[in-house]
Order: C-alpha cells, then sequence, then structure tokens
C-alpha cells in the first residue's frame, strides 16, 4: 500500500516537533488569551536548489530576532536569562548524554515500526530530552518577555516547525517512492531531531569542542582509554573538521556513561556555548 502524504505528516508531527502552544502556560490559575497575530518574516526560507536553508542552534533564539515585538534593546536585554535556560538545557544534555548518542549513532538509523524496543526507547528518550522546556517558555516564566512578546515567538517557531514538517514528509516520499517504510524513517527521524533541536544543538557543540581539544579526551579518560583505543586514534588522526568530529560521535558511541558523561562536561568546560544567536 503506497503511503499517502497526509498520512506520513500526519505521523510525523505525532512523532516529532509538537507546536508550542500559542496561549501562555497557566502560572497560576489564569491562562492569558491569544494576542492578534502580527506579520513576521518567516525563518522557513527555500535556498536557489529548493532546500531549506539551515538555522543553527534554537529555533526560539533564532525567532527573537525575527519578533517585531521585542525590540534590540530588549533582545540584547535578554541574555541573562537565555543563559539560565541555556545552563539547564546543558546540563539536561550532559546529564543524559548516553541517551542523545545512542540516538544519533544507532537509534534513528534504526527505526522501524516493527522494533518496538526501539521505538519505545525513542519515545521515552524523546520525551525526557525535551523536558528542559522551550526557551519561549523558560523566558515568560521569568518575567523576561511578555504574553503578547512570547506568544508571537511561539507563532513564528511553529510556522518553521510546521514547514519543515510538511518538507520533510514530501522530500521523504519524493526520495523513496515505493518504500514505505523509508519514508516513515527519513520523515519521522527528521521530525524527532527537529523536535529535539536544542538538545542536538547543544550536542554537536560538545563534539566541535572535543574535536578541538582532542589531546584531552585520553587524559580524561585515563585508564579506561585503552578500551577504546583503535577509536581514539581514529580521533588523532583524522582531519580536523567533519571527520574529526564523524570521529569522536564513533569514540561517544562506543563507551560506558560514566565515560561519556566526563566528556561531556569537558567538552563544555572547554567551548562555552555563547547565548548569543550563531546563525
Amino acid at each position: 500500500m503506497r503511503m499517502t502524504l497526509a498520512t506520513i505528516i500526519g505521523l510525523a508531527i505525532v512523532a516529532g516537533a509538537q507546536a508550542q502552544p500559542i496561549t501562555p502556560r497557566s502560572t497560576g490559575g489564569h491562562v492569558g488569551q491569544p494576542t492578534p497575530a502580527v506579520e513576521f518574516e518567516s525563518l522557513f526560507v527555500l535556498d536557489e536548489e529548493g532546500v531549506p536553508k539551515p538555522i543553527e542552534g534554537s529555533a526560539d533564539i533564532a525567532a527573537l530576532d525575527r519578533n517585531t515585538l521585542i525590540s534590540t534593546e530588549t533582545r540584547e536585554a535578554l541574555e541573562p536569562a537565555i543563559k539560565v535556560w541555556l545552563t539547564r538545557l546543558e546540563r539536561l544534555t550532559s546529564e543524559n548524554i548516553d541517551l542523545v548518542v545512542k540516538l544519533d549513532t544507532s537509534a534513528f538509523q534504526d527505526f522501524n515500526l516493527k522494533n518496538v524496543e526501539n521505538l519505545l526507547f525513542i519515545n521515552d528518550s524523546v520525551a525526557m530530552l525535551a523536558s528542559a522546556g522551550s526557551l519561549t517558555d523558560s523566558l515568560l516564566e521569568q518575567d523576561a518577555i511578555d504574553d503578547s512578546q512570547a506568544q508571537q515567538n511561539r507563532r513564528i517557531v511553529n510556522d518553521f516547525q510546521k514547514n519543515m514538517i510538511m518538507y520533510n514528509a514530501e522530500k521523504a516520499q519524493k526520495d523513496n517512492p515505493n518504500d514505505m517504510d523509508a519514508q516513515l524513517q527519513v520523515a519521522m527521524t527528521s521530525n524527532y531531531r527537529e523536535s529535539l533541536r536544542d538538545v542536538f544543538w547543544v550536542y554537536s557543540k560538545m563534539l566541535a569542542s572535543l574535536a578541538d581539544h582532542h589531546a584531552d579526551i585520553a587524559k580524561t579518560l585515563g585508564e579506561r582509554a585503552g578500551q577504546v583505543r583503535i577509536e581514539l586514534e581514529a580521533v588523532e588522526t583524522a582531519p580536523a573538521g567533519r571527520e574529526r568530529i564523524d570521529a569522536v560521535r564513533t569514540l561517544l558511541s562506543k563507551l560506558d556513561y560514566e565515560s561519556q558523561h566526563e566528556l561531556a562536561d569537558l567538552a563544555l568546560r572547554l567551548g562555552p556555548i555563547s547565548v548569543a544567536r550563531d546563525n
């Protein structure tokens, strides 16, 4: 049976990027009403080849720069509040680095509706890793922005997420017209990753930091370094850049949780993430 585009999109929405509610969360019994929509410049932009232009980092941070309800002065003043959220996100990612590594290096690649154990792992991991909450929610909870500014930021993020879901679903069907399983694997894992965009942003920074300071990896592992000698040698000999980052990723996948956690913390100490927008 041919998988319809509507079915793929529906499953992708359930699986991955869940839209942020436009009304703010209740903090004391009263939930604010949606404010009138204000036009904004979409974060979803296709390049000349019809491919979405990438956004590095948090979509919520990028949305702040498109949010006309937030002045330049206010945006600059938000950095301490953003740092509070980012610190929580970094801690969540480091403490659950084993889940992130497994999702990245095996679970998503092995996605199959018949593999119930893997599906349960993905669902449980996504729920755990999403628990840091969105930056927009955090800024509202810290009273750094008001309800109308938060609602507008969610609109901008939702627009980006929904367009990405549609794009991924259409691409999955186009690239795999006769393979329903492949369509699902591409569409749903793409949107799982989008739903964990913030966590994978921190994770990518960790990988890059370890790649830039690869000489410190063996020192941190100590006697345990001998257990991953081949992977360590691959990190040492790989050219700087993408190949070395991929070698670090492979190395992490071979380590136990304690070692992964130590290296994650090391990465954050050596390469702290800026609260300024990266893209």
